[in-house]
C-alpha cells in the first residue's frame, strides 16, 4: 500500500497539472454532486436539446439570445446520439469535461500568471457559480474566462497545443456575445508578441467576433426591456453589493439594506480595482485588467434595464460569476508586485476563501424525473417537460420513431 502511494505521488509530482486538475475536479463534484448522481436540464439545455431532436445538424447553427451557441448545441446534438434517458447525462458531462479543460489550460504553466493553483480555487470557489457550473445553458461564462486564459498563456510550442489553441478560439469564440469584446485585445497582443501563433488566434478571434456581432446587429430588440426606465445611479450599490460585500462575505453576507452604505461599498470597490490594475499592469498583467473593465461594462449595459432587481443574493448568478473570478485573478496578480502586495492579497484571498466555507455546497437541481419524458420522446410522442430553475417548460413535438 505504501508503495502504491508512493507512486501515485511521483506520478502527481512528473504530472502537476493532471493533479491539481483532479483536485479540481473533486472539489467540483463536492460543490453540487447531484450534478453526478442525478443530473438535470438546466433552463435552455432542453431548447438546444429539443432543437437538435428536431432540426439535426442544421441546429448547429440556429441563433439564440441574439448570437451562436455553437458547443452547447453541439453538445445538445451529440446526445441525441444516445437513449433520451442519457441525454441530461450526456449534456451535464459534457459542459462539466469542458470546464475541467478551462481549469487545465489555467494551470499550465504557459499561463503567465502566479499562483496558478489559487487561481483555480478562485475560478471554483466563486459564490455565484450555481447555475453556470454542469450545464450547457451558461457554459458560455466558462468558455469566456477560458478566453481570458488563452489571452493571458504565452504562445504554443508543439503541433497539439497549437491545434488546441486555434480549435478552442473558434469554438468558444462562437459560444456567447464574448468574442466582440475580447477580440480587440487578441489584437494587441499579437501587435506585441508579432509572432504567427499570436496573430493566428488575433484572426480566427476577429472572425468570430465578426460572425457573433452580424448576429447581434441582426437580433430584435426586446420591446419590453427598451420600454423600462435605467437607473444609472443604482450601479454603486450594485457593485458594491455583487462584487463586494457578496463574494466577500459569502454565506454571511447580509441582505441588501442602505443604498449610501452600499455605495460607499461600490466605490470602495471600484478604487479597489484600479489600484490592483494598476499593479497587474505593471507587473505585466494589463490584459487580465483591461477584460476586467471590458467584462464589467458590458454586464453593466446588458443589466441596465433590471439593475435593481439584481440587489438580490442569486438574481443573475451568471453575469457576476465571471466578474467575481476576475476580480479574484486581478487580486492575485497583483501580489507579484512585491513582497507587501503578496502578504496582502493572499491574506484578503484567504478571507474570501474561509468565508465562503459555509456556502461552499451549491442547493441541488430540482429532480423533475427526467425518465418519465425521455418515455413520451422515445416513443415519438409530443410532450412538455420541466426544467430547472422551476418555473420553465419545454415543449417537444411529435417526432418520428
Amino acid at each position: 500500500m505504501l508503495s502504491s502511494l508512493q507512486g501515485i505521488q511521483k506520478r502527481l509530482a512528473l504530472h502537476p497539472v493532471a493533479g491539481w486538475a483532479a483536485l479540481a475536479a473533486v472539489l467540483l463534484i463536492c460543490r453540487r454532486p447531484d450534478a453526478l448522481t442525478r443530473p438535470q436540464f438546466w433552463a435552455e439545455d432542453g431548447m438546444f436539446y429539443v432543437d437538435a431532436l428536431v432540426h439535426q445538424g442544421r441546429s448547429l447553427t440556429i441563433p439564440y439570445a441574439g448570437y451562436q451557441h455553437f458547443l452547447p448545441r453541439l453538445a445538445a446534438f451529440f446526445a441525441t446520439a444516445f437513449d433520451p434517458a442519457w441525454a441530461p447525462s450526456v449534456t451535464t458531462a459534457i459542459a462539466f469535461g469542458l470546464l475541467l479543460f478551462v481549469l487545465a489550460r489555467l494551470l499550465s504553466d504557459r499561463v503567465l500568471l502566479p499562483h496558478r493553483p489559487w487561481l483555480a480555487l478562485a475560478l471554483i470557489l466563486a459564490p455565484d457559480a450555481r447555475e453556470v457550473f454542469f450545464n450547457l445553458a451558461n457554459l458560455q461564462w466558462v468558455l469566456a474566462l477560458g478566453l481570458m486564459v488563452l489571452l493571458l498563456a504565452s504562445d504554443a510550442q508543439t503541433r497539439l497545443s497549437r491545434f488546441l489553441d486555434v480549435a478552442f478560439a473558434a469554438a468558444a469564440g462562437l459560444t456567447g456575445p464574448f468574442s466582440p469584446l475580447l477580440a480587440p485585445l487578441f489584437v494587441f497582443r499579437a501587435w506585441q508578441r508579432r509572432s504567427l501563433m499570436a496573430v493566428t488566434i488575433a484572426v480566427v478571434m476577429l472572425a468570430t467576433a465578426a460572425v457573433q456581432a452580424w448576429f447581434l446587429w441582426h437580433a430584435p430588440a426586446d420591446g419590453a426591456a427598451a420600454a423600462a426606465s435605467v437607473r444609472w445611479s443604482i450601479i454603486p450599490s450594485l457593485i458594491g453589493f455583487r462584487l463586494g460585500v457578496l463574494p466577500l462575505l459569502g454565506g454571511l453576507a447580509p441582505p441588501p439594506g442602505a443604498s449610501p452604505w452600499l455605495a460607499l461599498a461600490g466605490l470602495l470597490v471600484l478604487a479597489a480595482v484600479v489600484l490592483l490594475a494598476r499593479q497587474a499592469y505593471a507587473a505585466g498583467r494589463g490584459l487580465l485588467a483591461a477584460g476586467f473593465a471590458l467584462l464589467l461594462a458590458a454586464v453593466l449595459f446588458r443589466c441596465r434595464h433590471f439593475h435593481a432587481d439584481l440587489l438580490v443574493a442569486g438574481a443573475g448568478e451568471r453575469y457576476f460569476f465571471i466578474l467575481e473570478v476576475l476580480l479574484l485573478w486581478l487580486l492575485l496578480a497583483a501580489g507579484a508586485s512585491g513582497k507587501g502586495w503578496l502578504i496582502a492579497t493572499r491574506a484578503i484571498f484567504l478571507t474570501f476563501v474561509l468565508l465562503n466555507l459555509p456556502a461552499f455546497q451549491l442547493s441541488p437541481f430540482t429532480n423533475y424525473h427526467w425518465a418519465d419524458y425521455a418515455r413520451e420522446i422515445r416513443a415519438g410522442r409530443a410532450c412538455s417537460f420541466p426544467v430547472n430553475p422551476p418555473g420553465m417548460t419545454i415543449n417537444c413535438p411529435a417526432l418520428p420513431r
